[in-house]
């Protein structure tokens, strides 16, 4: 996790948000270490989670180190940073915060194509922390995994999606032209 830049004030969340999502984190995934890459910069931002939250982290490492653990890591959450081209280059599930992102995967086109190419994975600053945890575990899940990196909007459909991509209900409108 990585939700604050001591380089860089664009994508930046507040205090109040990166407490609740750490929170939120913390109780759905309480089985794993959530480390929170940190620089001695940014540590003060993390302190009452890290106080409060037994499973969760400062890693305050060398840049090697860093990108080691990302490397090594089950995914990545965090703001618009270069940490999460390292997830995504090794597969992992990876979600990305930023400003840029007006809602749900919502970008200017432009951004898109220089920097964030991968699809269904990007929230605005602020975002539902509900949201943003359900795709992740989804995407952790041992069998459909994949499909949800692949199909990450599966992840929001009601119902079983097993049951959903099974029984499909398509229908075409050929009185519009292509």
């Amino acid at each position: 996790v990585q939700l604050k830049s001591g380089s860089s004030q664009v994508h930046q969340l507040e205090q109040w948000y990166i407490d609740k999502l750490l929170s939120d984190l913390s109780k759905r995934f309480s089985q794993y270490g959530i480390f929170i890459v940190s620089t001695p910069e940014t540590n003060l931002v993390y302190e009452k989670a890290v106080d409060s939250l037994s499973n969760v982290s400062l890693f305050n490492g060398t840049l090697k180190e860093v990108c080691d653990m990302v490397l090594c890591s089950s995914g990545f959450i965090g703001i618009d940073s270069a940490w999460r081209l390292l997830s995504y280059a090794k597969r992992r599930p990876t979600i990305t915060l930023s400003k840029d992102c007006q809602g749900y995967d919502q970008l200017p086109f432009s951004h898109r194509l220089r920097w964030m190419p991968f699809r269904g994975t990007n929230f605005g600053l602020h975002h539902s922390t509900y949201d943003i945890i359900n795709l992740f575990e989804k995407m952790l899940d041992q069998d459909l995994g994949r499909l949800y990196m692949t199909l990450p909007e599966l992840a929001f459909v009601n119902g079983d999606v097993n049951n959903v991509i099974v029984n499909r209900k398509v229908s075409l409108d050929l009185t519009q032209s292509l």
